[in-house]
C-alpha cells in the first residue's frame, strides 16, 4: 500500500464581515508542491440534475458530491465544540473525472459555509477541510470570530 502524497492546502475566509445569519464565503486552494504531476479528482461535479430540486447553490452541490464520495470533508467548531452539519446531500452519484495537477499548479473551490452548517451564534469558529483520495491528501483550516454584530476577524493556516 502506497502512502498518499501530501499537498498544501490554504483555507481563506472571503467574507469581510460575516453576520451570525449571513453567508460566510470560504476559498480552498490546494497546491501540488511536489516535483511531479499527480492525478486528482476533478472537483467540478457539474450541476444538479433538473429533477433533483436541489435546495442550495451549484457550488454547494459540487462540494456535497465530493463529500458524498468520501473525497472531501468539512468540520466546524464553535468555541471548541462541534457544530452539527445541516446534512446537505445530493442523493446522486455522478461519475467524477480525474485530472493531472502539474507541479506548482493548484485547484480551487469556493463555497458558502453557511449552506453546510448553522453558523448562527456568536463565537470563535474553526473550519477544518480535508481533501483526500487514494493518491493525495491535503488539509487546512481557518479560524474566524463571529460577533452578534456584523463584524468578524479571521486567520488561517495550512499543512504542507
Amino acid at each position: 500500500m502506497t502512502m498518499a502524497l501530501t499537498l498544501s492546502c490554504a483555507v481563506r475566509l472571503d467574507t469581510d464581515r460575516p453576520g451570525v445569519l449571513g453567508p460566510i464565503r470560504v476559498s480552498v486552494t490546494i497546491v501540488n508542491d511536489a516535483d511531479q504531476s499527480v492525478d486528482v479528482v476533478n472537483p467540478d461535479a457539474g450541476s444538479p440534475p433538473p429533477g433533483l430540486q436541489w435546495p442550495a447553490s451549484g457550488e454547494a452541490y459540487r462540494l456535497a458530491v465530493l463529500i458524498g464520495q468520501g473525497l472531501f470533508s468539512l468540520a466546524v467548531e464553535r468555541d471548541g465544540h462541534p457544530v452539527p452539519s445541516k446534512g446537505l446531500a445530493p442523493w446522486v452519484t455522478p461519475i467524477l473525472a480525474r485530472r493531472a495537477l502539474q507541479p506548482n499548479a493548484s485547484l480551487s473551490l469556493q463555497f458558502d459555509l453557511s449552506e453546510f452548517f448553522a453558523l448562527d451564534k456568536p463565537g470563535l469558529y474553526t473550519v477544518t477541510i480535508t481533501y483526500h483520495d487514494q493518491d493525495v491528501r491535503a488539509e487546512g483550516y481557518a479560524t474566524f470570530r463571529v460577533t452578534s454584530g456584523d463584524h468578524a476577524s479571521s486567520s488561517s493556516a495550512a499543512d504542507a
